[in-house]
């Protein structure tokens, strides 16, 4: 299993609360904390406040909530039967980003998450409040020619989905995903990574 999805996976007081420390490190730390993040090579981009900083000070308990839902996602996927796969309880949080696509239509091309082992992303929009921006997934085979630079199966199966509001998906950071453009509204996720 390459993803799991988990309904209700938050509720609305933390949603509230990661929405508002974000929006008071845009607002008072602007400089340092928010970054209108194209992305290379033209695959889309979004609007990115990093919220890892202060989450585990101002919001532990959100913080463990986090771990807690990565963790599910870990049994869930059988994960826990891969013995190079530790625990999502055993890592860090490495990055936790407030994300909005307001002004990226295009969405984010295929992409992998760097130097994290899990992700964990939760859907803060409503999927009734904007066209398009499906979640996606490749399913296909990384080929190692050896070199630095990644080549990716030349037909890869894509997957996608629409996330309800409120529910995460978990998956291997090494999984390649995307977001499809957006039509119209707002599409707002949170994304949080472990190592």
């Amino acid at each position: 299993i390459k993803l799991v999805e988990i309904e209700n996976a938050i509720d609305e007081e933390k949603v509230y609360a990661v929405k508002s420390l974000a929006g008071c490190l845009r607002k008072h730390l602007k400089k340092v904390m928010f970054e209108h993040r194209p992305f290379p090579d033209n695959i889309g981009g979004n609007d990115c406040t990093y919220v890892s900083v202060v989450l585990q000070i101002f919001l532990p308990g959100v913080a463990a909530h986090i771990q807690r839902i990565g963790e599910m996602g870990y049994l869930h996927a059988g994960w826990n039967e891969e013995p190079k796969l530790p625990p999502v309880r055993t890592l860090g949080i490495r990055t936790s980003e407030h994300l909005s696509y307001g002004r990226f239509k295009q969405g984010v091309g295929s992409h992998i998450d760097e130097d994290s082992t899990y992700t964990v992303i939760f859907a803060l929009s409503n999927p009734d409040h904007y066209g398009g921006g499906e979640f996606f997934v490749l399913d296909g085979q990384v080929l190692d020619n050896g070199d630095e630079e990644r080549q990716h199966d030349p037909q890869p199966t894509k997957t996608m989905m629409k996330a309800k509001q409120f529910s995460a998906f978990v998956f291997l950071s090494t999984t390649d995903h995307g977001v499809q453009p957006i039509t119209y509204g707002h599409r707002e996720m949170w994304t949080n990574e472990f190592w």
